[in-house]
């Protein structure tokens, strides 16, 4: 074997190496963000369950998280398509529902009801 072709063939072992390295990649994010759920804290406690349902990302539902025994403070929320949003809410701001969806692409990625202490994020 000459030079040349020791040369070509390590950059071409080289390209597939990338080429492999990048696929693997990309596959372990992709499975990671699948296997993702949903935090929801309220008043500094994990919520685990919304009426005897467990809080399920990959299905679509409204819940509703109630702030008061009297059920007049609340925060409703909807998982569609793998993203959450806050649809409704008894609180002044409505920086929460003007918020949008999220999907938990972002490490950012959360909603905030500031005067319900509402956290809502995908677990990392």
């Amino acid at each position: 074997m000459n030079k040349q072709t020791k040369t070509t063939l390590s950059i071409f072992l080289v390209v597939i190496v990338v080429i492999i390295l990048a696929i693997l990649s990309v596959f372990f994010m992709i499975k990671k963000r699948m296997s993702r759920s949903i935090v929801v804290n309220v008043n500094g406690e994990n919520i685990e369950e919304i009426d005897g349902e467990k809080i399920d990302i990959d299905v679509d539902r409204v819940f509703t998280i109630y702030i008061n025994e009297e059920k007049t403070e609340y925060n409703i929320f909807e998982i569609k398509d793998r993203k959450i949003k806050c649809l409704e809410s008894t609180c002044d701001d409505q920086i929460c529902v003007r918020f949008g969806a999220i999907d938990g692409s972002r490490d950012t990625d959360f909603i905030i009801c500031a005067p319900h202490k509402v956290v809502v994020y995908f677990e990392k």
